[in-house]
């Protein structure tokens, strides 16, 4: 009994002297539900209550315990910039750091997940999911919202031979949008020109736009240089057949040497907040020789915007728009 005594008296001790600190925050909004996305160092202790406030708004607390101390730092501070359409988002601190959404009165429902992402970060998601349903809209043409990753200060992954990702996917970026519009659909680019765009107002623009899809173009690093090939990312299940038909035309690039990295599921911020099918391409390594080679090859370049419009029209024509 002594032991245990002292193992929770040396627990309690850590973590008033190590507290959880928030590093990096989303608020996804959409029309079927926000989904508030926070990244910490360690687990995140969280508690939510929701109550009815005096003026007949239903009120979604977040508590956070031991981030009071990072607030005039934190990246929490960046939420205040967003609000959900129509609705309202406070922050206040005092024992804990307290979040609350403000909603219309029995509209949402809410739930916290725990886990980690795609780069084993510490992960708190909590989604409020709208009870009324959102009015449907249907589109005489698809919409393909598209993603070029990275810009401005976050310039991504830089590799060999000056290569800079947030450079190569604009130019892709720009000639799939005019080939895709040229096949019949409405196109819209997240980013247009070299800025910085949050991923969580990346996805808010494409649900605010009803998007019929969302793809992300992206180039890959890794401190090992012999690693390389094309690899295609999802999330939701939604998203896996549009995955899977991306990645399998991209393959197929009559190129010497292209290595099939496969489709896989992981929790990616910018495809995790669409509502609509999302995936994340990644075109090769820049740190490695040859496929940053392909990469600076202008004819590769275009072979791969041929080959992504093929696959999302070929779907777009299967499943959406038959």
């Amino acid at each position: 009994m002594a032991v245990y005594h002292f193992a929770f008296f040396v627990s309690m001790f850590c973590l008033t002297i190590y507290p959880a600190t928030v590093t990096d925050s989303f608020l996804h909004q959409g029309d079927v539900k926000d989904v508030l996305v926070l990244y910490s160092d360690v687990p995140l202790p969280v508690r939510i209550k929701k109550r009815l406030s005096y003026d007949g708004i239903q009120e979604i607390s977040v508590f956070m315990r031991g981030t009071t101390q990072e607030l005039k730092t934190n990246a929490l501070l960046r939420l205040n910039k967003q609000r959900p359409s129509g609705y309202e988002l406070t922050m206040a601190s005092s024992m804990d750091t307290v979040l609350t959404l403000r909603y219309p009165y029995q509209t949402i429902e809410f739930s916290l997940e725990q886990c980690k992402n795609f780069h084993t970060i510490p992960t708190t998601i909590i989604t409020l999911r709208r009870t009324r349903d959102a009015i449907v809209h249907k589109r005489k043409k698809p919409l393909v919202v598209i993603d070029a990753g990275h810009g401005g200060e976050q310039s991504g992954a830089r590799g060999l031979y000056g290569l800079i990702e947030k450079n190569i996917v604009l130019e892709i970026g720009k000639k799939l949008s005019d080939s895709l519009y040229q096949r019949g659909c409405d196109v819209l680019l997240t980013r247009k020109r070299d800025e910085s765009v949050p991923l969580d107002m990346r996805t808010s623009l494409a649900n605010k736009k009803r998007a019929t899809l969302f793809v992300s173009l992206h180039t890959n690093y890794a401190f090992d240089s012999q690693v390389r090939g094309i690899e295609t990312l999802f999330y939701h299940e939604q998203s896996r057949l549009l995955a899977e038909s991306v990645h399998a035309q991209l393959i197929k690039m009559p190129v010497k040497g292209i290595v099939d990295r496969g489709v896989k599921q992981a929790l990616v911020q910018v495809v995790y907040g669409c509502e609509c099918p999302s995936i994340l391409v990644e075109l090769f390594f820049l740190s490695n020789s040859a496929d940053a080679r392909l990469l600076q090859d202008v004819g590769v370049n275009k072979r791969v915007v041929q080959l992504l419009s093929d696959a999302i029209d070929q779907f777009l024509r299967l499943h959406f728009f038959q």
